[in-house]
C-alpha cells in the first residue's frame, strides 16, 4: 500500500514531504509527551487508559464552535469513569494479547490516535507549525484534541491555520466499496486517462469545496487540458515577441489568487485569460511555464512529435507565411500520410497524432 500510494504520488506530481515517518517509530515520542501534560496536571488516570482533561484547557471547542455548555454529564457513557463526554484517551491500557501494545510510566498499552499527530508533528516541526491540512472530518473532534494537547504542552498556541478539505464525492454521493464506485489512478490509466487529467479536475474545485467526481467531468478535464496545453504550443511555435510588461498583471492575479486561501480555480481561469486575450507569443508561453511550477500539469511536455514531422510541419508554415498554398498543401497531405494532423493559427501550427 505504500509503494502504491507514493506511485500515485509521482503520477499526480506530488512533491514528497520532507519527512515521511510512521507512527509505531514514535511511541517514545508520545510517552514524553503524554508525561509532560501529567507534570502539567492535564491529565487524569482511570480503569482503562490516561486521559486529557478538556475542562482544564478554557480553549477547548474553538476551531469548531463547540458549545460545551450544551453537553450534560448524561452524554458520559453508561458506566464511564470519564470526567467529561469530550475528554480523550492519551493512553490506553490493553490485554497481553492485543498486537498493538508498548510499556510505558503507566502501564502496557498504546497511544491514543490524536497524539500521535501532535508528537510526530512537533518532534520534526518545532513547537510553531505554520500550516496544519486534514479532512473537514477532523475538525470537530481530532483537531480540537490536537489543539488542546499542544498548547496545554507547550503553553501557547502552536498551530497558527487550519485548512480542512472537503469530502470527494462520485457521481453526486459517497465513495464505498459497496457501490463498486472507488477507483484507483492505475484503473483511471487503464480507461485511457492521464493522471494529471484528475490533477487538473482537483484545480478546478476549491479545497473548501467538496469535488463530485464523474467520468463526464474527467473528460471535460481531459479534453481541457489537451486544449490548454494545445493553445500553448500556437504560442511556443509563434514567431512574435511582446514586451514582457504586459504580462505583469496576469502574474500578480495568478500570485493573489493563490495567497488567498488557494484558490486555484481562479488561478486556472487567469492562465486561460493570459492565454486567450494576449496575442501569440513566446512570452505567453514561458509565463504559462512559470505558473506551471505551482499547478504541475506538465504543460511543458507536448506529445513526443518527430523530428521529421516538426521539421515538415514548420517548412509548411514557412510555406504559408510566402503564400505558397500549393506547397502548403501537399506538406499538410504529406504529414498527413505520416500519421499526424497539423492545424492551423494565425500564428503557428497544432500537431496531434491521429
Amino acid at each position: 500500500y505504500t509503494n502504491c500510494f507514493f506511485k500515485d504520488f509521482e503520477a499526480l506530481n506530488i512533491e514528497k514531504p520532507e519527512h515521511i515517518v510512521k507512527a509505531t517509530e514514535h511511541i517514545q515520542q508520545m510517552i514524553d509527551f503524554i508525561k509532560t501534560l501529567e507534570d502539567k496536571g492535564f491529565t487524569y488516570k482511570i480503569d482503562d487508559g490516561i486521559y486529557f482533561d478538556i475542562q482544564k484547557f478554557s480553549q477547548y471547542g474553538a476551531l469548531s464552535n463547540k458549545d460545551l455548555s450544551k453537553v450534560g454529564i448524561n452524554r458520559i457513557e453508561e458506566n464511564s469513569q470519564k470526567h467529561h463526554p469530550f475528554d480523550f484517551a492519551l493512553w490506553k491500557f490493553v490485554p497481553k494479547e492485543h498486537i498493538m501494545k508498548w510499556d510505558s510510566p503507566w502501564g502496557v498499552g498504546c497511544p491514543g490516535w490524536h497524539i500521535e499527530c501532535s508528537a510526530m508533528g512537533t518532534y520534526y516541526l518545532g513547537n510553531k507549525i505554520d500550516i496544519h491540512t486534514g479532512g473537514v472530518d477532523h475538525k470537530p473532534v481530532h483537531h480540537e484534541n490536537e489543539i488542546a494537547q499542544n498548547n496545554c504542552k507547550v503553553g501557547e498556541q502552536v498551530v497558527d491555520k487550519w485548512m480542512h478539505v472537503e469530502f470527494l464525492q462520485v457521481d453526486g454521493g459517497k465513495m464505498s466499496k459497496s457501490l463498486n464506485n472507488i477507483y484507483t489512478i492505475n484503473q483511471l490509466v487503464e480507461k485511457g486517462y492521464n493522471p494529471l487529467d484528475f490533477r487538473y479536475l482537483n484545480l478546478l474545485t476549491h479545497y473548501r469545496k467538496s469535488l463530485n467526481f464523474t467520468f463526464e467531468a474527467l473528460n471535460s478535464a481531459k479534453s481541457a487540458l489537451k486544449s490548454l496545453k494545445n493553445a500553448l504550443q500556437e504560442h511556443k511555435n509563434s514567431n512574435n515577441h511582446i514586451d514582457i510588461a504586459e504580462l505583469e498583471d496576469y502574474k500578480n492575479d495568478f500570485k493573489n489568487a493563490i495567497a488567498d486561501d488557494l484558490n486555484m480555480p481562479l488561478a486556472v481561469g487567469i492562465l486561460w485569460k493570459m492565454i486567450k486575450e494576449v496575442k501569440k507569443s513566446v512570452e505567453v508561453y514561458e509565463m504559462a511555464i512559470d505558473f506551471d511550477k505551482v499547478l504541475s500539469l506538465d504543460l511543458d511536455k507536448q506529445e513526443n512529435i518527430p523530428e521529421e514531422i516538426l521539421k515538415l510541419a514548420n517548412q509548411r508554415l514557412e510555406a504559408r507565411k510566402n503564400k505558397d498554398w500549393a506547397k502548403s498543401d501537399s506538406l499538410r497531405e504529406e504529414i498527413l500520410k505520416l500519421g499526424y494532423q497539423i492545424k492551423d493559427s494565425k500564428d503557428g501550427f497544432e500537431i496531434n497524432k491521429i
